[in-house]
């Protein structure tokens, strides 16, 4: 018996071997779909600014056409309204959110999105790196994806969804300096899609890029698909360029050039790269918890001007650095090894990985230390790359030792690779919640819907949103406003706003009445001449009908109490609301 059972197993491990060295971007492909058959199940629906991506991809083609990505927050520290530098992600979601609405067709439009990115990825590697490297390919997909957790793989929050199409322009960018240049436009579509998405990796996207042409270039590669490559940028760049031409203003590329660090100083080398160290080169590097606890908001400006101490949980400036020389001399020699050997495809790799890190270091020193100082959205493209240099490194160790050439060792590596992504597979597959982006909300999506159902039911009079509101990354107010815009609703909303959610959702003309939310007991007791339009609590509805019992529970009540409120602008009742779920006052 144990005789049979081991000739089972070994059958089984080969047969998986097999399967796994012909299709092994379908191993990469389990956590997304296994991910979005958990967000459907679950109801998920797009809350806080996740809820912009889908309100600006449902504009796609429609009087609120977005021509510029969402607002960044480069317009906190340089004071001027700055977006994104294109909307090639509303562009990728616009059907599916048309035909499915916010919710599933997010969920439907990024599972195609990084399937397709994932694929390519994958085949490209095998193109370039044969075996081996469509093996790490799926590994850095895997890895990636066990990272996020099933909740924030399918995150269509800028900072985050860019980070599977940027693992998969490096892999295909080095395809292309392998010598492989069929993936050129996909390196191109790839990288717009990326630096559209977030303006952080301005620099990092056109420098790995350059490294793919160089050795593309060094090796010869015959006939590049020049005029593919061209239509593609054009592609994605014309609405970026016609903004900037023909739009108000100066124009948003203009714009964001010019806004630099806001004429304040910067993070500055020593900083820059220990914030680089902490994810690259110290455990747990990209692994969980890294996303969730590597790093944390930090401020470096205090109230009265004042430079702050940096936090205790930075890697020391001297660690970091010898950190970041050790492992940029290790992967430049690993470089030039493989190269000299002819092994072109782990070289780029290293080259790429090399210039990657460069390039982030600088992007970190080039944070502006006024506003937020730097937080962690702004760095979440290094989690790709800290995946990246470890499979290149791996990738050109493996064939430096001959390894590649020893049909034993290639056939074990296969058995243990396939071993290795099943427990990743595994892994990534349980919930995984991280508070983190838009993710931090304490609330349920639950809560949300509750109120955006009361929403539903009102008829307003012109509205315009009121300045202030709740707290910074709260999620109801943009659920609340597509909703609301979604039935056609007169909400209009001033100049700054207009960046976020349209030019044509600023009102040109004075509007009286005004909308805002309120959380705690402002949420539970209005004031006078205000009209309570929807609310959610987990107070029970016997003490919301007893007055005295209300005003006690006002003192204790928290953030799980919000509510919508509409009111004149001189404090009178507005006129015009119909089936106000929820009113009442105080």
């Amino acid at each position: 018996m144990p005789d049979r059972l081991r000739r089972a197993a070994g059958r089984l491990a080969r047969w998986l071997a097999r399967w796994l060295d012909r299709w092994p971007e379908i191993v990469a492909l389990v956590p997304l779909m296994a991910a979005a058959a958990r967000a459907l199940a679950a109801g998920w629906i797009p809350v806080g600014e996740n809820a912009v991506i889908s309100l600006r991809a449902a504009d796609v083609l429609t009087g609120d056409h977005p021509w510029v990505g969402t607002a960044s927050s480069v317009s906190v520290s340089s004071g001027a309204a700055v977006n994104h530098p294109g909307p090639a992600l509303f562009d990728l979601l616009a059907l599916p959110v048309k035909l499915l609405g916010p919710g599933p067709g997010v969920v439907l439009g990024l599972l195609a999105l990084h399937s397709m990115v994932t694929v390519v990825a994958v085949r490209a590697a095998r193109r370039c790196g044969g075996r081996t490297a469509a093996l790490l390919a799926t590994a850095t997909f895997v890895g990636l994806s066990v990272t996020l957790g099933p909740e924030l793989v399918l995150d269509p929050w800028n900072p985050h969804v860019l980070l599977m199409p940027l693992l998969a322009l490096l892999w295909c960018v080095t395809a292309v300096g392998a010598g492989r240049s069929e993936y050129l436009p996909w390196a191109a579509g790839l990288g717009s899609l990326v630096l559209q998405i977030h303006v952080s990796t301005a620099l990092l996207v056109p420098s790995i890029v350059a490294v793919g042409l160089f050795g593309a270039w060094r090796t010869g590669s015959s006939s590049p698909p020049w005029r593919a490559t061209a239509i593609v940028i054009a592609a994605f760049w014309v609405q970026p360029v016609w903004q900037q031409l023909f739009g108000a203003g100066d124009g948003n590329l203009w714009a964001l050039a010019s806004s630099g660090g806001g004429g304040g100083t910067r993070v500055g080398l020593r900083l820059g790269a220990r914030l680089v160290a902490d994810v690259v080169a110290v455990p747990p590097f990209w692994m969980r918890p890294s996303f969730e606890r590597t790093f944390s908001d930090l401020p470096l400006i205090g109230p009265a001007g004042e430079s702050l101490p940096t936090p205790g949980w930075l890697v020391g400036s001297a660690l970091a650095a010898l950190l970041m020389v050790l492992l940029l001399g290790s992967l430049s020699a690993l470089a030039v090894a493989t190269w000299r050997r002819g092994w072109h495809a782990p070289a780029t790799g290293c080259a790429v990985a090399v210039v990657a890190l460069a390039i982030a270091v600088a992007s970190a020193s080039s944070i502006p230390r006024v506003g937020y100082g730097v937080a962690p959205h702004q760095l979440r493209f290094l989690w790709p790359i800290a995946l990246w240099w470890m499979a290149t490194m791996a990738w050109a160790v493996w064939v430096l030792i001959g390894a590649a050439r020893r049909p034993i060792a290639m056939r074990s590596m296969r058995v243990v690779a396939t071993i290795a992504l099943a427990v990743g597979v595994v892994g990534s597959l349980p919930s995984y919640p991280q508070a983190v982006g838009v993710a931090r909300a304490t609330l349920s999506i639950d809560d949300v819907r509750r109120l955006v159902e009361q929403i539903e039911t009102v008829d307003l009079p012109p509205v315009r949103l009121a300045e202030g509101g709740l707290w910074i990354g709260e999620p109801f107010t943009i659920p609340v406003l597509e909703a609301l815009w979604a039935d056609d609703q007169p909400v209009w909303v001033d100049d700054a706003g207009g960046s976020q959610f349209g030019r044509r959702r600023v009102s040109a003309q004075p509007v009286g009445a005004v909308l805002y939310l309120r959380a705690g007991a402002e949420a539970l007791l209005c004031a006078p001449g205000a009209l309570r339009i929807a609310l959610v609590t987990p107070i029970d509805a016997a003490t919301l009908a007893d007055p005295a019992a209300l005003a006690e529970a006002a003192q204790t009540a928290d953030l799980r109490t919000v509510a919508v409120f509409v009111e004149g602008d001189d404090g009178s009742l507005p006129v015009g609301v119909v089936g106000a779920a929820g009113a009442g006052g105080s």
